[in-house]
């Protein structure tokens, strides 16, 4: 009488996930990027998916994820490379809702998540408010243009944009309306300004054509 107990596998690794699903390998790695496939789990170096999560058919109960929030990072992965350097990959949200995916090199392990989360942290304002009703628009562009400079500097957005956003802001904005505070800004009051403005740009561009 054979009294071999059969062993039930909990997890699935994600070379055997790829064969149960006939899929590459790099699609389930895309999909961790993107947070959207099967939930998984990080066991050291190795992700392994519920082997009850495969038996439910993945559904959209068993799929569901936290929210990635602004400025929060989703799971990264890091893999050494063959030359020892690491690569990390992760995802982020930017303070518009949209997904952002990151991917650096670095000289050690730590180096490479420090990385991802600077990048994540330069795309969304996120920290404790700098500032205040009493807050002028001026101490706005100024805050605001800092962090422009800082998505310029992650590679996130080009140095002409940044130079272009800085021009308008303080040739055009500050001037006009720099000293009103935020907690005088009411939807009539901004409608106005941006009137103003779009007005006197209009006269000054008409005054440019007469002289050309």
């Amino acid at each position: 009488m054979d009294t071999t107990t059969q062993i039930t596998p909990t997890f699935l690794t994600q070379r055997e996930l790829a064969e149960l699903l006939r899929m590459p390998e790099r699609t389930l790695e895309n999909w961790r990027l993107m947070q959207t496939g099967p939930p998984y789990l990080k066991l050291g170096r190795s992700c392994v998916t519920s082997c009850r999560t495969c038996s439910l058919g993945f559904t959209n109960t068993a799929m569901v994820r936290p929210q990635i929030m602004a400025g929060e990072v989703a799971s990264i992965d890091v893999q050494q490379l063959a030359s020892g350097r690491y690569r990390a990959r992760g995802t982020s949200r930017d303070d518009s809702g949209a997904r952002h995916r990151h991917a650096v090199t670095a000289d050690t392990r730590d180096e490479a998540i420090a990385e991802i989360y600077r990048q994540a942290r330069a795309m969304a304002t996120g920290g404790s408010g700098a500032l205040s009703p009493s807050s002028t628009i001026a101490d706005t562009v100024e805050l605001w243009l800092s962090q422009v400079l800082t998505r310029a500097e992650a590679g996130s957005l080009s140095y002409s944009t940044c130079e272009s956003y800085e021009t308008t802001a303080r040739v055009i904005i500050v001037p006009r309306c720099g000293g009103v505070r935020l907690d005088h800004l009411t939807v009539g009051r901004c409608d106005r300004i941006l009137q103003r403005i779009l007005e006197e740009e209009t006269i000054s561009k008409r005054g440019e054509l007469a002289q050309s």
